[in-house]
């Protein structure tokens, strides 16, 4: 992860595959900060799964998972 991270846009890895790889670790936090790049950067693969996305459900009752939801305008 820090190698991906460090290497910014050179690889260009989508906050939606960062999100997803530190939800798999189980690193929610970490998950919720590319959750929120994604939403203010417009990843529509992000956006669309939020609401969706089974595998999302753990963070479906955390209030920064949820503000994320308000801010697209998607009832939490």
């Amino acid at each position: 992860m820090e190698e991906l991270t460090a290497q910014g846009c050179s690889i260009c890895v989508p906050p939606f595959a960062m999100a997803a790889v530190y939800r798999g670790l189980g690193q929610l936090e970490e998950a919720l900060e590319w959750f929120e790049k994604g939403v203010d950067g417009r990843d529509l693969t992000l956006v669309f799964a939020l609401k969706s996305e089974p595998g999302y459900r753990p963070f479906r009752g955390h209030p920064r998972y949820q503000a994320l939801l308000r801010k697209m305008n998607l009832e939490p």
